[in-house]
């Protein structure tokens, strides 16, 4: 696949020790989530009110559990069980 599992292992297991390289990974972790088929649209960013943009018949809003609506096959921060966005 092009990467080194057993540095995500040492990531996962260490995450205080890989401080750096987890925030690299972390990064890389939605911030939006938006269903074009229901007019959907969360986001976590606590600071920033996306409501007063949203388009009329749409629903946006904060939420910081929506990568759970994300079906497993496309979660790429999850390797090999280990959810990255859980550390």
């Amino acid at each position: 696949m092009g990467f080194d599992l057993s540095f995500f292992y040492k990531v996962y297991l260490n995450p205080m020790k890989f401080h750096n390289e987890l925030n690299k990974i972390k990064l890389k972790i939605p911030k939006f989530y938006i269903n074009l088929d229901k007019n959907i649209f969360y986001h976590n960013y606590k600071d920033r009110d996306f409501e007063k943009e949203q388009p009329k018949n749409w629903s946006s809003t904060y939420s910081d559990n929506f990568l759970s609506l994300i079906p497993i096959e496309y979660k790429y921060w999850v390797v090999h069980n280990m959810d990255f966005s859980k550390i």
